[in-house]
């Protein structure tokens, strides 16, 4: 009951530090409406403009509104690389919390506030394409697989943050991480749209529980037969992940000195 208390009142800190900066919260709220409209055009027109209609506009409209709730629950990354920077992890080791559980609450409750901001948003998207979206065959799996999602992400950006343990700076490799994710996630390219090649590697590989296969499961593009294979996948990385994780901050903690920088 202790430890409850405890996160849940790291919970409610974290909700309340999101809206702290109001004009940040509001500039990135307005921009999903031009990336959104952005997206659907586009990849409508890519679709129309080949031999054989890759995806309907149906089917458009309806990926790219599940992505904007998935993308809101999903993708994440972890700060704890600026902690060891500045020797402020320190701190958090000797509080009566784990440090890895208490970002990773922080970033939960920064994922509840991001849902209650856009519900006039989506609101907004059922308003105008009431009649082009197609959720009829979503399956309940998608409750199963989005917080699978949100692990496999927050794992892998914990993962190079810890690295900063042995470099100094670390901004090349989340740069190069936010980037790759970003193109094989299924965020701005639908996996309908990637070369076959590429698919046979992707579907193998974790990134696409981040964004895609929760929103293929929303949308009814996922393959009903495959759903547990894909979960006893996921489930794979999440524990391969958190044993890679768990081993570099031990080893990492062992050579830490905190004297900030």
């Amino acid at each position: 009951m202790r430890v409850l208390r405890k996160y849940s009142t790291i919970y409610k800190s974290g909700i309340i530090n999101l809206f702290t900066y109001r004009l940040d919260y509001l500039t990135g709220y307005l921009s999903q409406f031009i990336v959104f409209f952005v997206q659907i055009t586009l990849w409508s027109a890519v679709s129309a403009s080949s031999d054989e209609a890759i995806m309907t506009q149906l089917q458009v409209i309806s990926y790219f509104s599940a992505s904007l709730l998935i993308n809101l629950l999903t993708p994440t990354t972890s700060d704890l690389a600026g902690l060891i920077k500045s020797g402020d992890l320190s701190l958090h080791i000797v509080r009566p919390y784990n440090v890895i559980l208490n970002e990773l609450t922080n970033i939960v409750s920064g994922k509840t506030a991001e849902i209650v901001k856009n519900i006039p948003f989506f609101i907004f998207i059922l308003f105008i394409y009431s009649g082009s979206l197609n959720f009829s065959e979503a399956n309940i799996m998608v409750l199963v697989f989005i917080p699978l999602g949100l692990i496999i992400a927050y794992l892998f950006s914990l993962m190079f943050n810890l690295l900063s343990f042995w470099f100094v700076d670390i901004g090349g490799f989340t740069h190069f991480l936010n980037t790759f994710q970003g193109l094989v996630n299924g965020r701005m390219i639908p996996y309908q749209f990637m070369p076959s090649i590429f698919l046979v590697v992707l579907n193998w590989l974790p990134f696409q529980f981040i964004v895609y296969y929760p929103i293929a499961l929303l949308t009814g593009l996922a393959d009903p037969n495959q759903i547990l294979q894909q979960l006893f996948l996921a489930v794979g990385y999440c524990v391969l992940l958190g044993f890679i994780c768990w081993f570099l901050y031990k080893k990492g903690l062992k050579r830490y000195t905190s004297v900030g920088g």
